[in-house]
């Protein structure tokens, strides 16, 4: 009768136990990653009151129930979208791995991370490290580099690292090259030069005469350039002469022009006093549009003008008080060759130089560096008593402070000058239109940030602009390296005709500026056909970047040589980010080469070419190297739709974003465009995930029975992949725990009833007393 209360009493702690499962399943059951449990039962030891005979079974009585297993039921929860970035789901069976300073791993399937102060990716439930690979090299990219380039540890993100720039090392073009297109080589032959005679009448004061002067053409190893040159001969003895290059456009007109000395002009000696200018063809115009200037006039700067090349400001009264109260004038003055970087000097009002030093301003005008001090005798003893010391970086010019409690004060409205300007009279004699000779007075204004490149203005006395340009001095010496502006063509009465007209050019050999000539100017040559020149091919142009981020625009040219499928390109210019164009010799321009189409239009040689320069000509900047590749052009019968379709180089940038992708890839977003994997999240997986410990906070621990963790990519075979923007839910299922609650509590009763009734029977065998 005992037996049966006992077994009851088994059941019901049975019963109570899995109900305390239940209870747990169903508390957590909006708990992110959990996995429910179960009980499973199992019956204890028998007593056999019978051994089992030939005919007869045993006779055996059990005395209750006991707890088997406890059980974890791994099955994927839900995946429910929260729209973070950092929150991470798992489709299928890996595990997250977690780690406290490299120590001892944890596991979990709750991905609610994010980045902790220091760039760490933790979990936002126990702030343990998210572990993971990253590469060994912080500049490479996870997706693209072998295993043995990545190391395992503690995922973090440097988001102050900018990504570095690369050099074009690749470039692609695409497209067709029409095969209808009728490209012009040479408008004569390589042998063959075109002249035209011309002659010029001149009158010196004491003699005049004709000098003949020859204009010739001759076309240069490159597709439409050509080697001009004027020839100028009095009495059959050449006096001076004139050449450059000249380069046709697609319509034969000019697209570039240029003097072998530099100038904007040629100008020539006929006679004591008298000049012949030959002005150039301007761009857009025919080619042997040269034009002839007659002197007409004079014109004169001021005897002692000249571009300053240090500005020297008039001494500034200092208020210096010292720590007795005693008021002291002091007085400092500054110089600059730039207006940047400016050297001072503090003297006291006899004249004697207390110290100097230098101050070096950032662009919006604070201090970027500074040096010296100056030494000050308050009272008088001959042994300095405080120091003067100039201000420090981020601080204003007139920052200056004292060391031993003295103060110093700038007048109010002190400003160290950013540009400097010139204001001066051209005075200009010219012929008028009646014969009489004339004078006039313009206002040129000068103007500079840097003492070396000055910007000029011509107006009259009414302050209206006739012409503008820009002069460059040589920084060692001042002296006038060139001068840049178009023709200015003066009217000084207002009634639409120009007087005369101020040649910008600069002749080396006197150093003057500007040449004066009659407006009314003679067409010496315009016989060149524009017609005989045909379209020069196709010009595509692509930026690209050296290895420090520099931009450069390549243009590249296309020309069809015959109607044999056969075509050359020849990098044709290649422009900085200043708009300059690098020199073919200094800065080492290599690019070119054939290309050869066969009958059906595909490419069968020169598909593949290289494109090398030297960014500033000294090779202090790395070389860039392009790789050209071809082999995407087609020739047929269409329109041109050459492109240049990709390449490879970048400037620097930084991190603007980043997203993770279903590999568990931390993808950096740069500014520069550019996409970089920083990191790879790390899935472990197990044998029997059944087996793991709980640790509580949602985190498992491995045990004997578990396996050891075996660590691979998201995405690899059983790991399951990652879903960016998730987190898993609880695999419990209510309906479920709901039904095993009702059978849990029957079977509750029912084993208390046991007890119940056993309880009734030992009643009645102890009334058998009475």
């Amino acid at each position: 009768m005992m037996r049966s209360l006992f077994s009851a009493v088994s059941g019901l702690n049975a019963h109570q136990l899995r109900m305390d499962v239940i209870g747990n399943n169903i508390a957590n059951i909006n708990t992110p990653g959990f996995k429910k449990s179960r009980v499973t039962f199992q019956d204890m030891l028998y007593q056999t009151i019978r051994g089992a005979s030939r005919g007869t079974n045993p006779v055996q009585v059990g005395p209750g129930v006991t707890i088997a297993s406890i059980d974890t039921i791994c099955t994927p929860g839900n995946l429910q979208n929260t729209g973070k970035t950092t929150d991470l789901g798992i489709d299928g069976d890996g595990f997250f791995v977690l780690s406290e300073d490299g120590g001892r791993r944890l596991y979990t399937r709750v991905g609610n991370f994010d980045f902790d102060s220091n760039g760490y990716l933790v979990s936002l439930l126990n702030g343990m490290k998210v572990q993971g690979w990253l590469p060994k090299n912080s500049s490479a990219d996870i997706r693209n580099i072998q295993d043995d380039e990545k190391k395992f540890g503690s995922i973090k993100v440097n988001f102050q690292d900018p990504e570095p720039a690369k050099a074009t090392s690749e470039m692609v073009f695409a497209g067709n090259l029409d095969f209808r297109a009728n490209n012009g080589i040479l408008l004569f032959s390589s042998t063959e030069t075109t002249t035209a005679r011309f002659n010029v009448e001149y009158s010196d004061g004491t003699e005049t005469g004709e000098v003949e002067m020859r204009l010739s053409f001759t076309p240069t190893s490159k597709f439409n350039t050509w080697k001009w040159e004027i020839t100028a001969l009095r009495g059959g003895t050449i006096i001076r002469g004139g050449s450059g290059t000249v380069t046709l456009d697609s319509e034969g007109k000019v697209a570039a022009i240029s003097t072998d000395d530099g100038a904007n002009a040629v100008k020539i000696k006929v006679g004591d006093g008298e000049f012949i200018t030959v002005a150039l063809p301007a761009v857009g115009d025919d080619p042997g549009n040269f034009v002839k200037c007659g002197s007409g006039g004079s014109l004169s700067f001021p005897p002692d003008f000249a571009l300053p090349d240090e500005i020297i400001s008039d001494p500034f009264t200092l208020t210096y008080t010292g720590s007795d109260g005693t008021p002291k004038d002091l007085y400092i003055d500054f110089s600059s060759n730039d207006l940047v970087n400016w050297n001072w000097e503090i003297k006291d009002s006899n004249g004697n130089l207390l110290g100097s030093g230098a101050i070096e301003l950032a662009s919006d005008g604070t201090v970027s560096a500074a040096s010296g001090s100056a030494a000050v005798d308050v009272n008088g003893d001959g042994t300095p008593d405080d120091t003067i010391q100039p201000p420090t970086k981020g601080n204003a010019p007139t920052d200056f402070t004292c060391t031993s409690g003295g103060s110093l004060s700038f007048p109010p409205d002190f400003a160290l000058p950013d540009e400097e300007k010139i204001s001066t009279t051209l005075s200009v004699t010219y012929t008028a239109s009646d014969g009489t000779e004339k004078q006039a007075q313009l206002d040129i204004d000068f103007s500079s940030k840097d003492l070396v490149n000055w910007n000029w203005e011509i107006k009259d006395s009414n302050g209206n602009l006739f012409g503008s340009g820009t002069i460059e001095l040589d920084p060692n010496t001042g002296d006038i390296l060139s001068i840049t502006g178009d023709s200015v063509d003066v009217d000084l009465d207002g009634d639409g005709v120009k007087e005369f007209r101020i040649i910008p050019f600069l002749d080396p050999s006197s150093g003057e500026l500007f040449y004066l000539s009659p407006v009314s100017v003679s067409l010496i040559y315009s016989e060149l056909d524009p017609t005989q020149f045909t379209p020069p091919g196709i010009k595509l142009e692509q930026t690209v970047y050296d290895a420090s981020g520099n931009t450069y625009n390549v243009a590249i040219r296309f020309i069809k040589r015959d109607e044999n499928g056969n075509w050359d390109w020849e990098v044709e210019s290649i422009t900085n980010s200043k708009g300059e164009t690098l020199d073919a010799t200094t800065n080492e321009i290599t690019g070119s080469g054939s290309l050869k189409f066969d009958g059906s239009g595909k490419l069968i040689s020169g598909g593949i070419g290289t494109i090398t320069f030297d960014p500033d000509g000294t090779g202090y900047l790395k070389k860039v190297a392009i790789d050209v590749d071809f082999s995407r052009l087609t020739q047929y019968a269409a329109e041109f739709t050459a492109v240049v379709e990709s390449q490879d180089g970048y400037p620097a940038g930084t991190l603007e974003s980043y997203t993770i992708d279903q590999t568990g890839t931390i993808i950096g977003v740069y500014s520069n465009g550019v996409s970089r994997g920083l990191a790879q999240i790390a899935l472990a997986r197990f044998t029997n995930p059944a087996g793991l410990t709980k640790e509580g906070s949602s985190l498992f621990s491995e045990s004997s029975n578990s396996g050891d963790a075996l660590f691979n990519v998201p995405g690899a075979k059983g790991y399951g992949t990652i879903k960016p923007g998730s987190i898993e839910m609880s695999n419990v299922d209510i309906s479920a725990e709901f039904a095993e609650l009702i059978i849990t509590q029957r079977g509750f009763q029912a084993n208390s009833r046991v007890i119940t009734a056993s309880d009734e029977m030992l009643q009645e065998l102890v009334n058998l007393k009475r």
